[in-house]
């Protein structure tokens, strides 16, 4: 049996904004502001709040990431997020894209279909609302 559980979600201008939590377990976790794009494959966040977080941003393991982005590809790096929370799921050892965000920005990040489609998600854009099927 399963169960929906209804998520609002920030709507700004005609986009939408979801707040998680991302951290490394040992100290309090960082909230962030991420825009959903189920447009990108990945999700990407500032190297800011990455290192806000607690991850080792310097040491990383593993090619850059190619991003298509409207000024054409630039490169992000691949992280390893030790905990990251959004719509009631927590991810351990999450993977995502570390990117130097311009500061003008007023996001945090991008909410990628990566973790959309992991967590199940199904978006209402006009109730602005994320909806979860948890299995009880």
């Amino acid at each position: 049996m399963s169960q929906r559980v209804i998520y609002p979600l920030e709507l700004r201008n005609g986009m939408l904004f979801l707040r998680v939590s991302l951290g490394d377990g040992k100290n309090a976790p960082v909230i962030a502001r991420l825009l959903i794009d189920t447009g990108s494959s990945y999700t990407v966040l500032s190297t800011r709040i990455l290192q806000d977080a607690g991850c080792d941003i310097r040491n990383v393991k593993g090619a850059s990431v190619s991003i298509i982005a409207a000024g054409g590809v630039v490169q992000g790096i691949p992280v390893t997020v030790p905990r990251f929370c959004l719509l009631g799921q927590t991810i351990e050892k999450c993977r995502v894209v570390g990117f130097d965000l311009p500061s003008t920005s007023n996001i945090d990040g991008l909410l990628g279909i990566n973790l959309l489609r992991n967590c199940g998600a199904t978006i209402d854009t006009v109730k602005a609302e994320i909806i979860i099927q948890v299995k009880s």
